[in-house]
């Protein structure tokens, strides 16, 4: 298989909607919001993609800096979403979850509730289903508060698009420890979770994510230096949101060959392949497959193992599910 014949029945389930604006949003909502921005394609670009030279992941979440100053409104917030579902539409993708902090989002008078309300409108406009995953965050302060807000929004909603809950940020500078007791409180609630964990840090970030009770692990490319731990993993059929060339970004690893890919297929691992932030990396989830197709060699069978784990790993309900399901295998007849 080669990455002409890849079927377009692709699923984004690690996709942030701050790190995936594009040039056409951008100019878009700045017109209408009254934003100053760079005025050539090339220097706006250069602000939203990620340059040479990036050390680590702290580097790497600067990128979102235009970004989240720009969606401070419904408008924004709105235009982003449908302009990102119409390019998941054109690249193929059958299903999306879009992840977002809504915290981020209250700079200029929007509550955590009306930013939600915006990207749900934007998500009805899609040409494909998508799901809402809300992010808490980690913060250099106690930002508690907000994360609780954010937790009761998302169980409210939970019935009318959001679909999911996250914890995202700094992993290496605020490690999951930090977090148990907002994670003692989600577990009390029907939502499902990913944790962004074993990016930044090593395995035992994914250990204590699964302690957590998280559903998904947010990359977790680096759960195999642990083999109890990566066993784990296997034993509970824990889905891992791998992000390839977001990896190579933040210096996890320096080459896509580096990456623990095949061996995780080999040993039985469920992984999805994601896009991560479609903007800053430069990237969207064909790409993403057609670089893990080409380095890795991997067969159809393979190939279909890959979409067939992301349909079965979505938060979404079991007709939908099926759906999908139903869609990948009929592109390798």
């Amino acid at each position: 298989m080669n990455e002409y014949n890849i079927p377009n029945c692709l699923i984004d389930l690690h996709l942030h909607l701050d790190g995936s604006l594009s040039i056409d949003a951008v100019k878009k909502i700045a017109s209408h919001d009254n934003i100053d921005i760079p005025k050539s394609n090339k220097e706006l670009k250069e602000v939203l993609t990620l340059q040479d030279g990036c050390k680590n992941l702290n580097e790497y979440l600067k990128r979102f800096e235009l970004p989240i100053s720009l969606l401070q409104s419904s408008y924004a917030l709105q235009c982003a979403t449908e302009d990102l579902c119409e390019r998941l539409y054109d690249i193929g993708c059958i299903y999306a979850e879009i992840r977002y902090a809504p915290q981020k989002h209250c700079q200029k008078g929007l509550s955590q509730e009306e930013s939600i309300n915006a990207i749900l409108n934007g998500i009805k406009n899609s040409p494909i289903p998508c799901g809402l995953i809300l992010c808490c965050m980690r913060e250099g302060w106690d930002n508690s508060k907000n994360n609780l807000e954010t937790v009761n929004l998302a169980v409210k909603y939970q019935d009318l698009g959001v679909c999911g809950l996250d914890l995202a940020g700094a992993e290496g500078l605020y490690p999951n420890e930090l977090y148990k007791d907002l994670f003692k409180m989600i577990k009390n609630t029907a939502l499902p979770y990913t944790i962004h964990s074993g990016e930044a840090l090593g395995a035992d970030s994914v250990d204590i994510a699964l302690d957590y009770g998280a559903k998904r692990i947010g990359h977790g490319i680096r759960a195999i230096e642990d083999v109890n731990i990566l066993q784990r993993i296997i034993d509970n059929n824990i889905p891992l949101e791998i992000c390839p060339t977001s990896n190579i970004n933040t210096c996890v690893y320096n080459d896509y060959s580096e990456l623990p890919i095949d061996d995780y297929l080999k040993k039985g691992v469920i992984i999805t392949i994601n896009s991560d932030n479609m903007s800053i990396s430069n990237t969207d989830v064909r790409q993403e497959i057609i670089r893990v197709v080409n380095t890795f060699s991997l067969s159809k069978e393979y190939v279909k193992r890959i979409l067939l784990n992301s349909a079965n790993s979505v938060f979404a309900d079991d007709n939908l599910k099926k759906e999908l399901i139903f869609k990948i295998n009929s592109s390798f007849i």
